[in-house]
């Protein structure tokens, strides 16, 4: 009975997500995140990544040297070459699903970032500076398992 009433809870606050524009999404990405332009990019970049299985494109989208969430845990990468060592740790069937099915018109924004699926992977700000004036849109977190 709790699993149904969670499910009807998460079905009912997915719901606006799902009746969205293009332009909703923008502004609630301007609105919440800062800039629109730079997450379409980086959903336009992952989404071409994915199905190409491209390591060095994924690669790109990648934090280093900072944590990011795998399942709740903290991990850092040093750099690209071990990210593309590690890469089915990251990017698995569940998660690549996730990336495919997803349509910019139905992406779910909040202050944490852009969620695809429902929580298999995010993109987030990463700041460039202390205020954040400038910043990269990157993978922030993947919930894989």
């Amino acid at each position: 009975m709790l699993r149904l009433l969670v499910l009807l809870i998460a079905l009912t606050l997915a719901a606006p997500a799902l009746a969205q524009t293009a332009e909703e999404v923008d502004t609630r990405l301007d609105t919440v995140l800062g800039s629109h332009v730079l997450f379409e990019e980086a959903y336009v970049d992952l989404s071409a990544a994915i199905e190409a299985d491209n390591a060095d494109a994924l690669s790109e989208l990648m934090v280093y040297g900072t944590p990011f969430k795998l399942n709740g845990k903290d991990v850092t990468l040093a750099d690209a070459a071990e990210f593309k060592l590690r890469i089915g740790e990251f990017f698995n069937d569940k998660v690549k699903a996730a990336v495919k099915a997803q349509r910019y018109e139905t992406l779910f924004v909040n202050a944490d970032g852009v969620m695809f699926g429902v929580g298999q992977l995010w993109l987030g700000a990463i700041c460039k500076d202390e205020v954040c004036t400038a910043f990269d849109v990157k993978i922030i977190a993947f919930n894989n398992g």
